[in-house]
């Protein structure tokens, strides 16, 4: 359910609303909160975690980005391979389409 911002008349606040509204954390923990189904953290803790995160790549520690790419990576692989085993009688037909998808992924990661 979509959540209201106070009424301000205040030049800087409606500016920092908007700033808000159209950020990427507000996005990411949306999102987050409404996949997962996630009722006991509100959205304020999502986007501070998203913050933390954010602030540990600008510092160089790329240990937590790097985590989730590998994770990624591995369930990229794992869903190519099902759909090739899934596809395998029609190989001939679908081989172009996975051979595409695979160097689209490669793409992002390169």
């Amino acid at each position: 359910m979509p959540q209201k911002l106070p009424e301000t008349n205040s030049n800087t606040a409606r500016a920092s609303n908007a700033d808000l509204l159209t950020s990427g954390r507000l996005m990411n923990a949306s999102i987050t909160e409404s996949y997962l189904g996630v009722t006991s953290i509100g959205l304020r803790e999502l986007m501070e975690s998203i913050d933390r995160q954010a602030e540990a790549v600008c510092r160089g520690d790329l240990r937590g980005i790097e985590a989730m790419l590998v994770g990624q990576a591995i369930s990229m692989q794992r869903l190519f391979n099902d759909l090739a085993i899934r596809f395998e009688p029609q190989l001939e037909t679908h081989q172009t389409l996975l051979l595409l998808a695979s160097a689209i992924i490669c793409s992002r990661f390169y």
